[in-house]
């Protein structure tokens, strides 16, 4: 069975899955792949599919069903025998969006029925969050490509390259304990934002909690290096660089490099920062290697002054933008990688405690849903896009020890979107009301919660764990709206106390007018959720201020301050 031929089957509602389909078969074709497309409508029975390779797309409908088209296909395999796939090797592909919690569910009911019934694999299933087919599916294309064997000059042909780096940049990760974890899947939290899920190994499991935080690196958008790319402005060799050319990094130890060969498209996108500002020194470096004699006349006016290069830098907001203006540019790749800033981690809120599983251990991560964050490229689009891109990969991270959840006021804050910081104090609620329900003693908790707007939801039940003696809590609300008026301060009979602050900011004096005097006992912690505002600086100034160095150096020493700000 020659695997240079193959069946493109599309099952498709809305058409999008249709114009999908059509053009991987476009591409297929053009690298010589000997390619039929096939509406599932037109296969009534499991016995009308074709042998061989076959590619499945299919989009999910409503709360996760088949389209109508593959009704009678998907219908037809489920009643057939064990063996009625033989013969053919399928490769799924999902198209969904994780908006809604049975995601792509009917890509993965038709790769497990295949499975199921004779058919072999030809590629590990993919299932593809609308927003993010046009990034995935070049990926899922050249490993198309690479089972098919193909040998066209246009198709996956790549040159190994061996670079060596004369520097060491600083480490992406300045704590050494890193891990390889699996991202396995996303799931929607209420409206406000997503859960993912981590597959860890046993000697994370001790080591996470509600609160604590993780690294991860962003991925940038492929767009972003293609264009580059397209451009030639990347050589080796004096030969341009392509994004499947395999590279080879050696040089001074840097954790962050790969030590296993990878496409220059992988490197650049996983490890260097091409939606940074330029600097004047990054524009000197690599203007040297201006073609013409007009991008050298135009560079020149970086060799005068920092004063005048700071001008002249305002007409490109990113590295970005001035390699897609000096198209002409021939930068030696190792120059690059040298040259641009490498990509900054985000740290991500822990939101459940370690649970067995029946293959190891697993651990949700939080992050909100900012949409208005969702559509930008690079550096700006939101942490939920960035774990998109990262969903069923190997990736490494990073534990934070505790000197990292003590922020300065002036310092970067964590890398998740607005609203996300309470949801990692929600898990924290459901862990403490599980150990009352064991009849166990809950250290006493005090939390600080500063937001905008007041959510009715939020209140209700920061005020329902106040009653049930889980924490106490001081709630900030800074825009005094409408409504507000029917929310109280109230104690509660087992000493717990809820009190709420309308229109105003919390500062260092109102943090030390509610903190009980008898509160901060050795084993008391305090809770911080909101925004920063240079509150993380009242807050720590007011506890020092309270509690004395010794006391506070205890009280953060025992892991008993938690922040979680954006």
């Amino acid at each position: 069975m020659s695997t240079r031929t193959l069946s493109v089957i599309y099952s498709s509602g809305s058409g999008n899955t249709k114009r999908l389909a059509e053009n991987v078969t476009a591409i297929l074709r053009e690298h010589g792949i000997h390619t039929a497309l096939h509406d599932a409508k037109t296969f009534k029975h499991v016995t009308d599919l074709p042998v061989g390779n076959i590619l499945y797309l299919t989009s999910t409908r409503g709360v996760g069903h088949h389209p109508q088209a593959s009704k009678a296909l998907m219908n037809s395999i489920r009643q057939s025998s064990s063996s009625a796939l033989s013969g053919r090797h399928v490769a799924v592909l999902g198209v969904g969006s994780l908006r809604y919690p049975k995601f792509c569910a009917a890509s993965r009911d038709a790769a497990e029925l295949f499975r199921r019934h004779g058919a072999e694999t030809l590629l590990t299933p993919v299932h593809f969050d609308q927003h993010e087919v046009d990034i995935g599916i070049r990926s899922w294309i050249r490993r198309v490509l690479e089972k098919c064997g193909t040998s066209d000059a246009k198709s996956m042909r790549t040159r190994r390259i061996s670079v060596k780096l004369s520097q060491a940049h600083p480490q992406r990760i300045q704590h050494m304990d890193t891990h390889l974890v699996h991202l396995k899947a996303a799931h929607a939290l209420d409206s406000s934002g997503w859960v993912y899920t981590l597959t860890i190994p046993q000697t994370m499991a001790c080591q996470l909690f509600p609160g604590a935080h993780v690294a991860i690196s962003p991925r940038l958008d492929e767009r972003i290096v293609e264009e580059i790319l397209g451009n030639g402005t990347l050589v080796f060799n004096e030969h341009q660089l392509r994004g499947a050319d395999v590279i080879q990094v050696s040089g001074p130890t840097d954790l962050r490099l790969p030590h296993a060969p990878c496409t220059v498209l992988d490197l650049l996108c996983t490890d260097y920062d091409l939606t940074r500002p330029p600097t004047p020194d990054l524009i000197r470096t690599l203007g040297q290697y201006a073609q013409t004699d007009l991008d050298r006349f135009k560079l020149s006016y970086f060799s005068v002054d920092d004063a005048t290069s700071s001008i002249l830098l305002s007409q490109w907001p990113t590295i970005r933008d001035f390699l897609l203006e000096f198209r002409e540019l021939r930068i030696p790749l190792s120059v690059l990688l040298e040259t641009v800033p490498r990509i900054k981690p985000r740290l991500y809120s822990v939101a459940s405690m370690p649970r067995r599983v029946e293959r190891g251990w697993e651990v949700d991560l939080i992050v909100s849903n900012n949409p208005a964050m969702e559509e930008s490229e690079g550096r700006y689009v939101s942490c939920v896009s960035y774990l998109k891109r990262l969903l069923g990969k190997q990736i490494a991270i990073s534990i934070h020890d505790p000197d990292s959840h003590i922020f300065a006021a002036d310092r970067p804050m964590l890398g998740v979107s607005a609203g996300s910081g309470y949801a990692p104090f929600r898990a924290l609620l459901h862990h403490r009301r599980e150990q009352k329900a064991l009849g166990k003693c809950l250290p006493p908790l005090l939390l600080f919660v500063s937001f905008k707007m007041y959510d009715q939801m939020l209140g209700t039940e920061l005020q329902e764990a106040v009653r049930d003696g889980l924490t106490s809590v001081v709630l900030a609300i800074t825009r005094n709206e409408y409504g507000l008026t029917d929310v109280t301060d109230f104690m509660s009979p087992l000493g717990t106390s809820f009190k709420v602050i309308r229109g105003r900011r919390l500062d260092r004096e109102t943090i030390l007018s509610l903190l009980p005097l008898d509160f901060l006992s050795s084993d008391a912690h305090v809770s911080y959720c909101g925004g920063t505002s240079g509150l993380i600086g009242e807050l720590h100034q007011a506890l020092r201020s309270r509690l004395g160095d010794s006391g506070y150096a205890r009280l953060v020493d025992g892991g008993r301050l938690h922040i979680e700000a954006y």
